[in-house]
């Protein structure tokens, strides 16, 4: 499988100008990911600082993405009907609110209202950009396609948590959410770019306003008899975004904490942020070697230990390079599982929306109880124990996976 500058560089050389659209995206999804990862780095120690406690804080924060499921159910129902255009343009004006909201917020109400824009405006970017590739690339180009924007959001996701570590020195400022708005700007410029270009472009699929035809009700049944089936990868997709849920919402407090603010605690998430840009390199050969299933179990493990580790750590300072090698491991086991899903809706076709479904749920219920598991935990044992005790679950769930996982998983057929 290929990702990071070998899938851009591999891309870019088979298309060349061609793709010039997609490019235009990717680098709009770039400076848009630095905005994200800005305002998701400084929420929780926005509502740490109005004396929410940290579970407090990592249950509003996982209700963000309670919000964005749920309008999922809506925007099902809107989405067939906009164009990326209107989508991405909605994305931004509801980009531009939330640091407002954020800002000014001084009740648990007010922060939840900025959650559930938080919510929306996620789930607005990844459908507008499903619209655009849908319409705008060939579906053989897809999965490249696809490929070539996560390279530019893993390159935002690494670079902006040391810019936004440089504006804080004890609490939040007004500087940190300049630096956000600056980044907006950006990717605004570059969705101008993407839609006049564009307007010029006859799409592949033509886009024809049609009535909204009502989907048929979910199979639960099967869904229940294929989730068992998965259930292996679906809890280790869990425990995954879990990790990762845990990592943005007590990472931030623990590098302000341990490094008091600047550049530093910066580099404590990029240090995590960054292996996802080069271990497609070979992440498709250790698959190969180790099957999927394997590796991704393995490399949680691994990555797990890790962590486990934290709370043993004599210097702040070594947790950066901790913190890369455990993202190395973490990086390996999110294309092994992809591969894993890709695998059975090519074996089962037919069950094709059931399987990505369930990827789904898996995905959205770590976000939710990654964030509170991290503020409770906090509260609990502290910043550094929070982290040792959920490598030490990771480790202990991968374990269980390595021992009771089947070598084959036959997904049933409707």
């Amino acid at each position: 499988m290929k990702s990071g500058f070998h899938h851009f560089i591999a891309h870019a050389q088979k298309y060349g100008n061609q793709h010039r659209s997609l490019y235009a995206l990717s680098i709009m999804i770039l400076f848009w990911t630095m905005f994200d990862t800005v305002v998701t780095y400084v929420t929780p120690l926005i509502l740490t600082e109005h004396g929410l406690s940290n579970t407090i804080m990592g249950i509003i924060i996982g209700s963000s993405s309670v919000f964005g499921a749920l309008f999922d159910l809506i925007i099902t129902k809107i989405a067939p009907q906009a164009t990326f255009r209107r989508l991405f343009l909605a994305m931004f004006a509801i980009c531009l609110v939330y640091p407002l909201i954020l800002w000014q917020a001084k009740s648990i109400w007010m922060f939840l209202l900025a959650m559930a824009l938080w919510g929306v405006y996620y789930d607005l970017v990844n459908f507008g950009k499903f619209n655009f590739i849908g319409r705008f690339q060939k579906e053989s180009e897809h999965s490249s396609s696809f490929g070539v924007t996560e390279v530019f959001r893993a390159i935002g996701v690494s670079l902006a948590p040391v810019f936004v570590g440089i504006t804080i020195v004890s609490v939040v400022t007004w500087q940190s959410f300049v630096l956000s708005w600056i980044f907006l700007g950006i990717g605004v410029i570059f969705y101008l770019l993407l839609a006049t270009i564009t307007r010029k472009q006859n799409p592949i699929i033509k886009f024809e306003e049609k009535k909204q035809i009502l989907r048929p009700r979910t199979n639960y049944r099967l869904l229940w008899k294929i989730g068992k089936t998965m259930l292996p990868v679906l809890i280790a997709t869990f425990v995954l975004y879990s990790i990762e849920g845990f990592y943005w919402t007590v990472g931030p407090l623990f590098a302000e904490d341990a490094f008091l603010g600047g550049p530093y605690a910066g580099l404590f998430l990029t240090a995590f942020g960054i292996p996802p840009l080069f271990t497609g390199w070979f992440v498709g050969s250790i698959t190969k070697r180790f099957h999927k299933k394997r590796t991704a179990f393995f490399s949680l493990l691994i990555g797990s230990s890790l962590i486990a580790l934290f709370a043993f750590i004599p210097t702040p300072f070594l947790t950066i390079p901790l913190n890369f090698i455990v993202g190395i491991f973490i990086a390996l086991s999110y294309p092994a599982l992809g591969g894993a899903f890709a695998d059975y809706v090519a074996e089962r076709p037919g069950v094709e929306k059931d399987i990505i479904a369930l990827e789904d749920m898996a995905t959205n219920a770590g976000y939710v109880i990654g964030p509170m598991i991290a503020g409770m935990l906090a509260d609990m044992v502290g910043f550094a124990n929070a982290f040792t005790a959920v490598g030490v679950c990771g480790a202990v769930v991968a374990i269980f996976l390595i021992w009771k996982t089947p070598k084959n998983i036959t997904i049933p057929a409707r």
